[in-house]
């Protein structure tokens, strides 16, 4: 049997590649979730639940539950006293299975093995003045409880024998005290009375329980339960990994099945002569299935093996070469299960696709002469031939290969539009995290609001400024409403169309007399020139005293009469919405504020009406006719400087870790926010999908060109005789191409248009999902849900980036297939 080798050739990549890229799918999204698993447990650690404040009953209880993979255990025996006799941490005793289950690791040294020996987390190390040095005294004041209650504060001395990765800041405790210090269980601290050790206990659950931790709360009755909802963030977002690998293989075993199906028709198609002379000369059916089967295993059964192979110790090695020489850490996940899973059911996919393909023998009469055999029935329609209408007639001899290829271009796009435009999602997210929260930690939230109850001392603003690894502190303080006095014009107008149209909260605030009333927003001095980049047209880099920045933001009223400023706007608004602006107060009028001392004329340097894109949101939310001043000023005017929200930067070339920790501790009545670690994780998650996007779109764009050059063959023989023939008549090859460009461009047009379907239905589950979350939306009737749904979609798509990555599909997949025309047209017309 006389078989191609260039189809062959084809037929073992494609085996090859479904092979390799489904193993690489499979270890890719094991490694990538375990990657993000294994971050979560270094940082808050591995254990699923704990009892705060537990009993012994109540450990041994737990340690004897079938759920329990392993337990850890704390004692607290104290606490450490500061110079000034203030509680900074505790000291305390845990066994080994606390450290695992904690990712606990000491930066240098070991743990405490003997009596006098002391472990401490790096950050209360500096707090207390000592530095990172091995085998130094350690004095501690320690507070403890004696045989009668009563409490007693001894001073012990103890061998630093290692320092401490932080940890207990990022642990969820539920505001209870975890140990900082950490002594031997020999260590005798005092006399103590009995129940006065405060014990902890940390379990980690059996995989197939894990989901099922809640269930265990019933046991812990005399402590207090809680469930670590760091880790299970990512064991409840484990099957949209799941879902998302199971869309990716059935990609590949798709796309790759379809190529088989198509080479296996093909060749068929092409040794029909072939078979039917092996049928003449008298080998049976059974024979021709046999010879056919061993020849096209020959093929197939090596390059599936080596697929195999490759797609195994590839992920191996290139994670081993980034974790040894690169920044980022990846912990290689190889689940023997889903690996042996896959290799099973690719196999089975495509040997029924095999037998399906060649069942087709059985179709052909292997009988009779060869002119004899059965030709395809052409319906005879009376045409004109001319050179216009030529190749619409040449057309009806490839619709299947037509329609069988804007199919896959439509499956191709479809997937790589969703991978590209989530990776795109996950990017605009990051970036907006990035630019409108760049600080790496936030006191308290700047939210407007006017004469903010929670506020920090300047002696707290000092204490950060102090802290170790702080470097830009900004801040910003905000005064409850005071009367101003502009020296020029006013615009009634818009103050009555801005009282009418903000919310109550807003309009109790100001009074209803002919008077305007704004807060007094002071801002740190190096955070003055960032307010004065949004004055058009200043030049100016500092706030002097008594120079000030007015804001009076330019309204768009909504069709629900509401005022919105251009950050909350979509463009729907912002067509069809009425602009509401003050145009009359300008740079250089005064504005005059009645104080203790008298009244104070303040100099109007600029007016701010809309915050320009590169301007922090975390900044942006000020109240209408805010009058922005350093802070001499403010505190000119209000007495003290008492900020409402704090921005913090790290320094480049500290500890971020410490610098977490220590800013953790510092106790004010504002909200603590760690920005950097958020950060960081969206940076990784982006990392992980921009690698997985490019995966798939090498391997999307690996078998549209395998599938092109399958397609190609059906041309072969009969069918390239037809434009051989008209290039024997005299047509040029370049018209012939141009035919094929033309085809080519119509197909690779449509599939892409066809792709976005499943792309829309992805918005349209994303965007249901948002609209039912919002806790004020009801849904009125269905209609109404369903417009609503659809005016989101519309409204919120990245449509310049959508376009853009449309058009690069639509070509990349016209010139992929006119390499493999121009290759047919030029190689195999003569």
């Amino acid at each position: 049997m006389k078989i191609s080798k260039y189809q062959n050739r084809i037929l073992a990549m494609v085996t090859f590649f479904v092979f390799f890229f489904g193993l690489i799918t499979v270890i890719y999204s094991d490694s990538y979730q375990n990657t993000l698993e294994e971050q979560r447990k270094k940082l808050y650690g591995s254990w699923n639940i704990a009892s705060y404040h537990t009993s012994d009953d109540e450990i041994q209880t737990l340690e004897k539950n079938a759920t329990i993979d392993k337990v850890g255990k704390v004692e607290v025996l104290g606490d450490i006293l500061d110079r000034e006799g203030d509680n900074i941490g505790a000291i305390g005793s845990a066994d080994n299975s606390f450290f695992s289950l904690g990712n606990i690791k000491t930066l240098s040294g070991h743990m405490p093995r003997n009596a006098n020996e002391i472990a401490i987390e790096a950050s209360y190390l500096t707090r207390l003045g000592y530095s990172y040095e091995l085998g130094q005294n350690i004095h501690l004041n320690i507070l403890f409880y004696d045989k009668e209650g009563n409490e007693q504060i001894g001073v012990y001395q103890f061998v630093l024998t290692g320092v401490i990765k932080n940890y207990s800041s990022y642990w969820k405790t539920q505001n209870n005290e975890l140990p900082s210090f950490f002594i031997t269980k020999r260590k005798s601290i005092g006399t103590y009375k009995n129940g006065t050790i405060t014990k902890h206990i940390f379990i980690s659950l059996k995989e197939k329980y894990k989901e099922e931790a809640d269930a265990l709360q019933v046991l812990c009755q005399r402590g207090e339960f809680v469930k670590n909802d760091y880790v299970y963030g990512e064991y409840s977002g484990g099957r949209l990994f799941i879902l998302e690998r199971n869309m990716l293989q059935f990609f590949i075993l798709g796309i790759g099945c379809i190529t088989i199906f198509l080479l296996l028709y093909i060749d068929l198609k092409n040794q029909t002569e072939n078979l039917l002379i092996m049928r003449i000369l008298g080998a049976t059916k059974a024979q021709i299935f046999q010879i056919y089967i061993k020849k096209k295993k020959e093929v197939m059964l090596f390059p599936g093996i080596a697929g195999i192979f490759f797609g195994v110790a590839l992920p191996s090695v290139l994670v081993t070469i980034i974790n040894k020489y690169g920044n980022y850490r990846l912990y290689l996940r190889l689940s023997w299960i889903n690996i042996l899973g896959l290799i099973v059911l690719f196999t089975l996919v495509i040997l029924f696709v095999f037998f399906i393909s060649i069942i087709r023998l059985l179709k052909l009469p292997l009988r009779g002469k060869l002119q004899q055999q059965t030709e395809y029935k052409i319906v005879k329609r009376r045409r004109k031939l001319n050179k216009k209408n030529l190749f619409k007639i040449l057309n009806i001899f490839q619709r299947k290969e037509k329609i069988l290829s804007v199919m896959l271009v439509t499956v191709l796009s479809a997937f790589m539009l969703l991978t590209v435009y989530q990776t795109w999602e996950a990017y605009r997210s990051y970036r907006f995290s990035s630019i409108n929260y760049p600080d790496d930690y936030t006191f308290g939230r700047l939210m407007g609001h006017i004469g903010s109850e929670d506020t920090m001392t300047e002696e707290q603003l000092s204490l950060i400024k102090g802290v170790y690894g702080v470097g830009k502190v900004e801040s910003v303080a905000i005064s409850s409403n005071i009367k101003l006095m502009f020296s020029g014009k006013t615009d009634d107008i818009y103050l009555k169309k801005v009282k009418e149209g903000m919310r109550d909260d807003f309009t109790q605030k100001q009074q209803l007399d002919n008077y305007i009333y704004g807060p007094l927003v002071g801002v740190s001095d190096n955070l003055t020139g960032s307010y004065l980049k949004q004055v058009e047209h200043s030049s100016k880099k500092k706030l002097k005293n008594n120079e000030v920045i007015l804001y009076i933001p330019d309204y768009i009223k909504t069709e629900k009469e509401m005022l919105q400023v251009d950050l909350d706007l979509d463009s729907s608004t912002q067509k069809n919405g009425e602009n509401i602006q003050e145009r009359m107060i300008k740079e250089g009028d005064t504005v005059t504020i009645n104080t203790k001392e008298g009244e104070k004329i303040l100099n109007i340097v600029g007016v701010i009406h809309c915050f320009k894109d590169e301007m922090p949101a975390s900044l942006n939310p000020m109240v209408t006719y805010g009058v922005l001043c350093n802070e001499s000023t403010y505190r000119s005017i209000c007495g003290k400087y008492s900020p409402c929200y704090v921005t913090v930067g790290v320094q480049k070339g500290t500890i971020p870790y410490q610098t977490d920790i220590e800013l953790s501790k510092v106790n004010t009545s504002l909200y603590f926010e760690n920005n950097r670690v958020e950060r960081e994780e969206q940076l990784n998650n982006l990392i992980l999908k921009v690698i997985m996007t490019f995966v798939l779109t090498v391997i999307g764009l690996l078998f549209l060109l395998l599938i092109r050059l399958g397609i190609g063959l059906s041309i072969e023989k009969q069918k390239i005789r037809r434009y051989q023939t008209l290039y024997q008549l005299g047509m040029e090859k370049i018209i012939i191409w141009k035919y094929f460009l033309k085809n080519n461009f119509t197909e690779s047009f449509f599939g892409v248009l066809l792709g976005n379907i499943a792309l829309a239905f992805y918005r349209y589950v994303t965007e249901r999902k948002n609209l039912t979350e919002f806790a004020d939306y009801s849904i009125q009737n269905s209609l109404s849900f369903y417009m609503e749904i659809c005016k989101r979609c519309v409204a919120f798509t990245h449509w310049e980036f959508l376009i853009l990555v449309v058009i690069i599909l639509i070509l990349l997949n016209f010139f992929i297939a006119a390499a493999c025309d121009y290759q047919k047209v030029y190689g195999k017309i003569k």
